[in-house]
């Protein structure tokens, strides 16, 4: 392409000669080379297949061009052509613009919040915050226990020591001529009065309970709805 645009220049110039010396040349180096040594391009053939149209227009292009030169400068002009080793030397390329390398700033990183703390510390002080937080809300959170017991009305396992040391203190406190509390009255006899309420057994029997171990758990239990599930969901 050089050739070729060399000798469009050389005979735009009226250097007849030069042009079709230049053009000649570009005619040989664009041909099939015969072997490695030899100039020309190598054979178009596996991925050089896909400029092969190209290549061809190119060709025939510089052919025409060379065929018109030639016979301009016999009939008209009739300089002479100087030989392919006494051209001209093609002129240098010119560097339209110039490569400037990039230089990447030193920049220190920059602490999340002031006060001389790196990125590392930052982030180990929020995840050791993170799991205090979460061991306090698993530690709040209630347990099934505690939600069903809550629901009836019932202390929540949690305050069962304290409740249970408050019953302690006042059976300690109690004078000693005060009666015992009398024992749960058996499921039979629990059942024939009528002490069981339906509506109490009505409750448990809709968290998922079967009714005869209801009746059975409130009996045992002197119809106490927080102990009776309790016991309910121990014998699970």
């Amino acid at each position: 392409l050089a050739n070729r645009f060399s000798a469009a220049d050389a005979w735009a110039k009226a250097d007849y000669g030069t042009a079709i010396g230049y053009q000649q040349r570009a005619a040989t180096l664009l041909r099939e080379r015969a072997d490695i040594s030899s100039p020309g391009l190598p054979p178009t053939v596996g991925q050089l297949g896909l400029v092969d149209g190209d290549l061809t227009s190119l060709r025939n292009e510089v052919a025409q061009t060379l065929k018109g030169y030639l016979s301009d400068n016999n009939s008209v002009y009739f300089s002479a052509v100087p030989a392919e080793d006494a051209l001209p030397p093609l002129p240098k390329h010119i560097v339209m613009m110039k490569p400037t390398p990039l230089v990447e700033p030193d920049i220190a990183p920059m602490a999340l919040e002031p006060g001389g703390k790196s990125d590392e510390d930052l982030a180990r002080e929020l995840q050791e915050q993170f799991q205090v937080e979460e061991k306090a809300a698993a530690a709040d959170s209630p347990g099934i226990m505690d939600t069903l017991t809550s629901m009836l009305g019932g202390a929540s396992t949690k305050d069962k020591p304290a409740a249970d040391a408050a019953a302690a203190v006042t059976a300690d406190e109690a004078p000693p001529d005060v009666p015992s509390a009398p024992a749960p009255p058996s499921y039979e006899a629990a059942t024939a009065v009528g002490a069981v309420s339906s509506a109490q057994e009505n409750r448990l029997v809709e968290m998922g309970f079967g009714r005869e171990a209801v009746r059975k758990a409130l009996a045992d239990n002197n119809n106490d709805e927080g102990a009776a599930l309790n016991s309910l969901v121990g014998g699970m």
